[in-house]
């Protein structure tokens, strides 16, 4: 994460902060341990269920990154889209369902039912939470975007069919994005974020495939050295970034080489024009027939 978009999550809290404190009487307060949900009294439902997944989601991240701090969590569950906005002062994209501060950790969601599904929602919750306990462990330190949104992505399961057939696509084609360019997902339309997103995802997958599940929490420790990615990768992994970037990228090319066979709108597609060539074909073949019965007709040779 750059010195920037520091700057402005630290800004979006301070921003938190004087809403609520215009209208606290407005939120009511949830408690778990360490969580505590603010929500407004047509929310407490879902605050509930929050806590709830909360309580059951954020064990297994914090054991996973080796964090033993349980230190107080705030999730803010906005009551509609605007109100979202008016929290986060706008600057979360239109396609984000949640924002993490992890400096005060705190957390702001859209309430489920603009998100769909409840299953979709705690893997928002899940997502957020993976934030939050990746910057206690980095203590305020910062970390490249690819590292930090594929760790939530891993934490969260947000992964599936469709998303593989967008990475495989453009593994593909050559249209996948360098990974230290994801600092700027934020500014990203919808699908070239899920792109990057899922390449987050991969590289992180990558590491965990190659070098054991526990890469990632010593990982993300070592950067909380003072150390950035490049040397935090040569501790851990014992070659650097641009290696480890090489490496993973001729990797997903060659797992992604059968794409075609994947994706039944490329093959579909591909069919529709084959059938349109023969089709093509078959009208210049009858055509050239026919000149030449009427040549044959006509007593030409």
């Amino acid at each position: 994460m750059n010195r920037l978009l520091r700057i402005t999550i630290i800004s979006l809290a301070l921003l938190l902060f004087s809403h609520l404190n215009g209208s606290i009487s407005s939120y009511n307060r949830l408690e778990y341990k360490n969580f505590t949900v603010l929500c407004h009294s047509n929310d407490m439902d879902e605050g509930r269920e929050i806590i709830l997944m909360a309580k059951d989601i954020f064990p297994e991240i914090a054991r996973n990154l080796r964090l033993l701090n349980e230190a107080p969590i705030t999730i803010i569950l906005a009551h509609s889209d605007k109100h979202f906005r008016l929290l986060t002062d706008g600057k979360v994209p239109e396609w984000g369902g949640g924002a993490a501060d992890t400096h005060n950790r705190i957390i702001w969601l859209k309430p489920s039912k603009l998100i769909g599904s409840k299953q979709t929602f705690k893997k928002i919750v899940a997502h957020e939470l993976s934030h939050i306990a990746l910057g206690m462990v980095l203590n305020g330190k910062s970390v490249d975007r690819w590292f930090e949104e594929g760790m939530a992505l891993y934490h969260s399961g947000e992964y599936g069919w469709s998303q593989n057939l967008l990475l495989a696509r453009n593994f593909f084609f050559g249209g996948t994005i360098p990974l230290n360019d994801i600092d700027r997902v934020l500014n990203f339309r919808l699908e070239k974020a899920s792109l990057a997103y899922q390449e987050s995802l991969s590289a992180v997958k990558y590491l965990t495939e190659k070098y054991g599940k526990e890469i990632l929490s010593k990982i993300a420790w070592t950067l909380r050295s003072n150390t950035n990615m490049d040397l935090a990768l040569n501790k851990t992994i014992g070659i650097g970034f641009d290696e480890f970037e090489s490496q993973w990228y001729k990797t997903m090319k060659n797992k992604y080489r059968w794409y075609p066979i994947m994706d039944y709108r490329f093959i579909f597609s591909l069919l529709i024009i084959l059938l349109f060539i023969a089709a093509v074909i078959s009208v210049k073949r009858k055509q050239m027939r026919k000149n030449w019965d009427e040549g044959e007709l006509y007593g030409f040779k």
